[in-house]
C-alpha cells in the first residue's frame, strides 16, 4: 500500500505493518539459526555484573584534603569574581588569592611530615 502526504503526491512505497510483519516471517523461517521473529524478538542479555566495588577500597578523604579542595576552588572563583568586580582592589585580591592557593596547594601536596 502506498501512502501520499497531505499535499497528495507520493513520497515513496511505505509498507502496511501487516507487510512489515510478513516480511519479518519470511525472514525467520529463511535464517532458523537465529531464531525468533526477527528484532522485535531480541531481548538483551541480563547484566548481572552489577558495580563491583574496588580492591582495594578506596580510603576516604582526610580533612586537610577537603580543606585544600576547598581552599583551591575558593581562590580560583574568587580570582575571577573580584577581578572583575573589584577592579580597584584587584591586587589586594590577587594577593589573598595567591595565599589560598598556595595553602591549599600545600595541603594537598603528599609531604612528608615526621
Amino acid at each position: 500500500m502506498t501512502f501520499r502526504n497531505r499535499s497528495g503526491h507520493k513520497d515513496r512505497n511505505e509498507e502496511t505493518p501487516e507487510e512489515v510483519n510478513r516480511r519479518f516471517e519470511q525472514l525467520a523461517a529463511a535464517t532458523p539459526e537465529l531464531g525468533g521473529f526477527g528484532p522485535r524478538d531480541w531481548t538483551p542479555v541480563e547484566d548481572t555484573e552489577g558495580f563491583v566495588a574496588p580492591n582495594p577500597p578506596l580510603p576516604t578523604l582526610r580533612t586537610r584534603t577537603k580543606v585544600g579542595w576547598l581552599l583551591l576552588a575558593a581562590a580560583i572563583i574568587g580570582f575571577v569574581v573580584l577581578g572583575i568586580t573589584q577592579p580597584i582592589y584587584s591586587a589586594v585580591a590577587a594577593t589573598l588569592c595567591l595565599i589560598a592557593l598556595a595553602v591549599g596547594l600545600g595541603l594537598l601536596l603528599p609531604l612528608r611530615r615526621h
